[in-house]
């Protein structure tokens, strides 16, 4: 990742707090994950590794799921960072508008543009990550699951404030980023039944 820009005074913390913690590795889930593979656990949200919901239990099944799972890394009334990044450039080039950024009606301010140094140059995009802080109360995120179940939202990264702990939802499950192995096991021990049958737990 190569940081382009950084932008508004209070996002100072979240860009200072990231560089620390992930250095050059961008807050999307699955760059996240092959960085920190030994940090990183994965279930799905549907039993049977069902992709997407279609009927009103299995949407109550997975905000259960997802519920829960952040519970385990956030206490109630406990603040968090809620990340969202994006290209700043539609498919026909032109720019998008940087600010502010919204999720599902929650304004998240720009924190840093960057770059996936990985791609070919004529492939690269530049992104934007908007970041803020937020409380945690189980169900009060529930939409956002949902859009995100729905392939409605994409690359969201719910973050706890020291970044030891990460959520990075998709359509179909949950990327957990743990601050230990042992937090891994924990979790693969007590959820066994919500992961995948692959060997390599995607």
């Amino acid at each position: 990742m190569k940081i382009l820009s950084s932008s508004l005074l209070e996002m100072q913390e979240f860009e200072i707090i990231w560089q620390k913690k992930f250095k050059d590795t961008p807050p999307v889930g699955y760059r996240l994950r092959e960085q920190f593979y030994d940090r990183w656990l994965r279930f799905h949200s549907l039993p049977k590794s069902k992709r997407y919901p279609s009927t009103d239990e299995e949407r109550s099944v997975l905000l259960s799921r997802a519920n829960t799972l952040v519970g385990k890394m956030f206490r109630r009334e406990e603040a968090f960072w809620l990340i969202s990044s994006r290209p700043d450039y539609d498919e026909s080039k032109i720019p998008l508008d940087p600010h502010p950024f919204t999720v599902e009606s929650r304004d998240l301010p720009k924190a840093f543009s960057w770059e996936d140094l990985r791609e070919d140059p004529e492939d690269r995009l530049q992104w934007s990550s908007y970041a803020k802080l937020l409380t945690w109360r189980p169900g009060l995120f529930d939409d956002v699951f949902l859009k995100i179940a729905d392939g409605e939202e994409f690359a969201i990264v719910f973050a706890s404030s020291d970044m030891t702990s990460l959520l990075a939802p998709y359509d179909g499950g949950f990327d957990l980023i743990l601050p230990n192995v042992e937090s891994v096991s924990e979790l693969t021990n007590e959820f066994r039944t919500w992961l995948s049958d692959r060997g390599d737990g995607l």
